[in-house]
């Protein structure tokens, strides 16, 4: 099907007379009985498209144009008239449609959006039993050097200190030295860091057990990691990890309650006026 539809667009664009004409508009292309005419593809070349591209979008989308016309004419050719016809389907397409467009507009017109510290704190702690980790994540502080740090440099001193003003000291010393680094407090997927700190393990368990500072190098870098804490898969989930999850739970429930009462005022009001029988 595609060698055919593009022999013809070849065909097309390749006629010494260029496109035939019908009035004041332009005929394109033509599959049997159906059309293209050069007023329905205006508006699929962007403005200030260069020549070139121009030309390829408007043949790639003749193409795919001459493809469907072509599939449609096969159908319409072997398909019984039971098979094609498709009222009821286009009848029930066109009612959900209203339907989800008019509680998209409930929702967007009515949902209210904020939800509080202590309504999330509240659900994770009626439903822990729902948050599972499903890898194991990590509190970390790490910092990257490409070249070897200077003796008695304060890095290892900086980053394995709790004290705040050491912590604004390793801020201070990692933007002017660190070729990369990291020292936020949220928690991130173990597999994530890995991803950045080439550590090399067999067990992430038995590792994260183990270790609490470690520095190393490859060929390119040299490595300083600190890990603050850890959470082992299939154990509860921390709070903070699961905040934004919780968050969407709760809007999403309030989705769901608002079209459920809509729904549920309309069918008495409808009861209320005599809107609806059933014989």
């Amino acid at each position: 099907m595609k060698n055919l539809s593009f022999f013809l667009l070849t065909l097309l664009f390749g006629c010494d007379s260029g496109f035939f004409q019908t009035g004041e508009d332009q005929m394109l292309a033509r599959v049997y009985d159906k059309y293209l005419y050069r007023t329905d593809i205006e508006d699929i070349v962007p403005e200030g498209t260069n020549p070139k591209d121009s030309t390829m979008m408007v043949k790639n989308f003749i193409n795919k144009w001459i493809e469907e016309q072509l599939l449609i004419h096969a159908a319409e050719q072997n398909l019984n008239a039971d098979q094609k016809n498709f009222r009821d389907q286009l009848e029930n397409y066109r009612n959900s449609l209203l339907i989800y467009t008019y509680e998209s507009h409930l929702i967007q017109k009515n949902l209210d959006t904020i939800v509080r510290d202590d309504e999330i704190y509240r659900y994770y702690e009626e439903n822990k039993q729902n948050f599972e980790l499903k890898e194991n994540i990590v509190k970390v502080h790490f910092v990257i050097l490409k070249e070897p740090p200077r003796k008695n440099n304060p890095l290892k001193r900086l980053l394995l200190s709790n004290d705040p003003a050491d912590t604004e000291e390793l801020d201070t010393y990692c933007r002017k030295n660190a070729f990369n680094y990291y020292l936020n407090d949220d928690w991130i997927p173990f597999s994530d860091l890995l991803k950045t700190i080439p550590i090399e393990t067999y067990n992430q368990t038995i590792y994260l057990q183990n270790n609490k500072y470690v520095e190393f190098n490859d060929s390119s870098f040299y490595y300083f990691v600190r890990f603050l804490d850890f959470k082992i898969q299939e154990s509860v989930s921390p709070l903070n990890f699961e905040k934004e999850n919780i968050r969407n739970i709760i809007i999403n429930k309030r989705k769901a309650q608002l079209i459920d009462k809509m729904r549920r005022d309309m069918l008495q009001q409808a009861m209320n006026n005599n809107g609806f029988e059933i014989f």
